[in-house]
């Protein structure tokens, strides 16, 4: 549940004045309604899905952390985690619950993507009750039975039920947006929140998340119109993750809260060549996560020259996923197009 800023100052007044959520709540307001931000390494990021056709999924991050109050920016190593054969998440928002979050989640593989989109979904909400429950039962000096008992019987303090609810619908924004991708039987992107979960299936489209969301979504669908006119109406895997680093490139310079490098993986099937009609397995699946150091290299030549033809970048791009290829034997290849100043 979102709070506009009334709701949010009205929520507050109804809190207790000891409780130790209350700062965070006027926090939330004040970020709300003075632009103010904290001292905590927050959800200054960008995270974007795009489904370039029907047989793959791709998924875009950041990898910049910000602090807000003094602007120091910190590098991190990645933002996306690894679930299984099938699935990567991306976070937006505060790491230490994705990286819990993380821990249940990953090797927990699925054959039927309704399974794993419930699991998905009761593994966030799971985690964030239970730390709704070992914050507030400090209250209560830890005694489960005794919260239970008030609550059921509808005899708590009208305060405490206030914050209760407060906790559980995470009026202080303090848990992350994560952006699933999945490919079992079809490539999906899941948005997934606190009681939330957002699903997109159709090839050509894109979910995204975090403070650079709305600048991304106006060149994204820029390059969408260009798309369009050249009647491109499903693209390779390569050049889907060509669109997402042409679209985030603009949107680092468009903003201060997010920057390159840019982490890139996606999960695609591959029809099997020799799969017999009745085989119940007819793909087989790659989980790739591209080599962030050699994808720098292709996205400082977009922002040199922004008309390198699509052919040359997708050339460019299988180098990146070419285990066998160094950052140097790319570069060589880059530089004979292009000639830039390198910044190491």
């Amino acid at each position: 549940m979102s709070y506009n800023p009334e709701e949010l100052r009205n929520l507050i007044g109804n809190i207790p004045q000891d409780s130790d959520y209350r700062p965070k709540l006027i926090k939330k307001y004040e970020s709300m309604v003075l632009g103010k931000g904290g001292d905590d390494l927050t959800s200054l990021t960008l995270c974007a899905g795009l489904i370039p056709n029907e047989n793959s999924v791709v998924l875009l991050q950041d990898s910049l952390g910000i602090i807000p109050r003094t602007g120091q920016q910190r590098s991190l190593e990645t933002k996306i985690r690894d679930i299984n054969r099938h699935a990567f998440f991306g976070i937006a928002g505060y790491p230490y619950f994705a990286n819990e979050l993380s821990e249940r989640m990953y090797g927990q593989d699925f054959d039927n993507e309704e399974e794993f989109k419930r699991f998905i979904k009761k593994s966030y909400n799971d985690l964030h009750l239970e730390k709704v429950m070992d914050e507030f039962l400090l209250y209560f000096f830890n005694d489960r039975d005794y919260f239970k008992g008030l609550f059921e019987a509808n005899k708590l303090p009208p305060a405490l039920d206030a914050e209760y609810k407060a906790r559980i619908n995470d009026a202080a924004g303090e848990r992350p947006d994560i952006m699933v991708i999945s490919n079992i039987s079809k490539p999906v992107i899941y948005k997934v929140g606190v009681g939330t979960i957002k699903p997109e299936y159709n090839v050509m489209e894109r979910l995204s998340t975090g403070s650079a969301s709305a600048p991304f979504e106006t060149f994204m669908g820029e390059q969408k119109y260009r798309l369009n006119r050249t009647g491109k109406l499903k693209l390779s895997t390569l050049e889907g993750i060509e669109t997402l680093l042409r679209v985030a490139d603009p949107t680092s310079r468009a903003t201060s809260t997010i920057g390159p490098p840019f982490d890139i993986v996606y999960v695609e099937r591959v029809p099997k060549a020799d799969a017999g009609l009745y085989e119940v397995e007819q793909y087989d699946f790659n989980a790739v996560r591209l080599d962030k150091v050699k994808l720098e290299e292709v996205r400082r030549a977009i922002r040199e020259e922004p008309d390198v033809s699509s052919k040359v970048l997708c050339s460019w791009l299988e180098m990146v996923k070419d285990s066998k290829v160094t950052k140097n034997d790319l570069k060589k290849v880059i530089r004979k197009k292009i000639n830039f100043k390198d910044s190491d």
